[in-house]
């Protein structure tokens, strides 16, 4: 999932680039694609920190303890 929110970012950024080059019509889409790396990528940020969170304590928690 966070992988797909990236790739998804970043397709949507290319999508604009191209858009911007051959002139954005005043289609209804265009919202939509350049919305999506303002809501994609902080939600990426945010799975990847989670990801990075439930490592830890699953490390931590099967560390053997010492004395």
């Amino acid at each position: 999932m966070l992988a797909a929110m990236i790739l998804l970012s970043l397709v949507a950024f290319f999508v604009i680039i191209a858009g911007t080059f051959t002139g954005m019509s005043s289609a209804a889409y265009w919202p939509v694609v350049i919305l999506t790396p303002l809501i994609a990528l902080p939600l990426a940020i945010l799975l990847l920190l989670s990801l990075v969170v439930a490592s830890i304590r699953r490390r931590s928690r099967d560390a053997p303890r010492r004395p």
